[in-house]
């Protein structure tokens, strides 16, 4: 089984990150994660998770 999360919903971000207005003509998929967004705090536990879930454990 696998699962996808939108890193917008990882980030904790509200409706300002959204990628995808249905119905709306202009305006979609411009929204860019920055540099910046990613803390060490949260690149652990992104680390963390796929450690437990078998996704990449040959790097940790």
């Amino acid at each position: 089984m696998f699962a996808i999360a939108p890193i917008q919903d990882i980030l904790s971000l509200g409706g300002e990150a959204r990628m995808n207005y249905p119905s709306r003509l202009g305006g979609n998929w411009e929204w860019r994660m920055g540099a910046d967004d990613m803390s060490d705090a949260l690149a652990e536990k992104l680390a963390d998770l796929n450690f437990i879930y078998l996704r990449g454990a040959e790097s940790r």
